[in-house]
């Protein structure tokens, strides 16, 4: 549903003769997250896209 609700955010800007650069950017990431098989999940589902980055060890490549 993401990606449609901002595609018709797209359009309505373009109508009026806007460009929304940060709205694309999102519509291609809900695009991603649906070609990744997220299409049936939660619009917050998009964040799966992203790795998580876990800290190291305690001390672990700090400075000394």
């Amino acid at each position: 549903m993401g990606a449609k609700d901002v595609g018709l955010l797209r359009d309505l800007a373009a109508s009026a003769g806007l460009e929304l650069p940060v709205a694309a950017t999102v519509e291609a990431r809900y695009r991603a997250a649906i070609d990744q098989g997220l299409d049936r999940a939660d619009i917050a589902a998009v964040v799966d896209l992203y790795p998580v980055e876990r800290p190291g060890p305690a001390g672990a490549g700090g400075a000394s």
